[in-house]
């Protein structure tokens, strides 16, 4: 982290760029690790305050900048706070670098909590019998008659037809019976 030993009459630019050089990055490698554009960088370092973009932006910019190359973040960004203000180029009365922490405190207080599958579940399948109630309720259809005629169908049919089938590679035959003649459902002969 950054030492408290720096001189107050050093320029936040200029010490950036001496903390870049003293790590051995150029300007080029910087701006690939951090993904702040060159002249942004450049602005950063001469300390050309118009250059750069908003005021909130630029705080992100000093942030990266500083936790890039292992600086105490906080710090530089009340340190570029300080500096803009001196020279004048801040509309409003705030600069203090704490807004980013802030922001993150009030982002995590304001984002939902973690997922809970069963309760969106739950919600799910109430909605869905809701919905299925207003479409029988619309249709003026009783689910429990409809599916007791198709069962009923379904029975008349198989019943109705007496089915064989035949297993494969063996001498045996399924005969499905007719309920009326009280023979069992299903029986097994031998083909004959």
């Amino acid at each position: 982290m950054i030492d408290s030993d720096d001189s107050p009459s050093q320029r936040l630019g200029e010490y950036l760029r001496q903390r870049r050089q003293e790590a051995a990055l150029t300007v080029a490698e910087l701006c690939h690790k951090t993904r702040i554009a060159p002249a942004m960088l450049r602005a950063m370092e001469s300390g050309d305050y118009r250059a750069l973009p908003a005021h909130a932006f630029a705080r992100g910019f000093y942030a990266i900048y500083a936790k890039a190359l292992g600086l105490n973040d906080e710090r530089i960004v009340n340190w570029y706070g300080q500096e803009r203000q001196e020279a004048g180029d801040v509309a409003d009365g705030y600069t203090g670098g704490s807004a980013i922490y802030e922001a993150v405190k009030t982002h995590r207080m304001a984002s939902a909590g973690p997922p809970r599958p069963l309760v969106t579940l739950l919600i799910l399948i109430a909605f869905l019998l809701v919905m299925i109630a207003v479409f029988c309720w619309h249709f003026e259809v009783n689910p429990v008659t409809v599916i007791r005629e198709k069962i009923h169908l379904v029975q008349e049919r198989s019943l109705s037809h007496p089915q064989y089938f035949r297993i494969p590679n063996t001498s045996k035959v399924i005969h499905r019976a007719n309920e009326k003649k009280k023979a069992p459902l299903v029986t097994l002969n031998e083909a004959g």
